[in-house]
């Protein structure tokens, strides 16, 4: 299981989480974890991260948000994935 399919799962992550509201944090957590990513995905990474996406999983993610952007709740949703799914 990787980090969207829990996501979008609403019996794991998903059952608070609209994936058309959050389509954004997923193109930059599916880069993050060098996930397969759409044509969409890749331009809106690319878009916000002014890089390709990486080609494995990153050690850190650092992001430059606003107010409201999802960070606390992405963050606590990418905490919870990684402790239960350490593999």
């Amino acid at each position: 299981m990787n980090i969207l399919e829990a996501l979008h799962d609403v019996n794991l992550l998903g059952a608070a989480r609209d994936p058309e509201t959050w389509a954004t944090w997923d193109a930059i957590l599916k880069g993050a974890f060098a996930l397969q990513m759409s044509d969409a995905e890749r331009q809106t990474f690319r878009q916000l991260t002014d890089r390709d996406p990486p080609a494995e999983q990153v050690r850190e993610l650092w992001a430059v948000c606003g107010r409201r952007s999802g960070k606390t709740k992405t963050a606590a949703d990418v905490v919870t994935f990684l402790a239960a799914f350490p593999d």
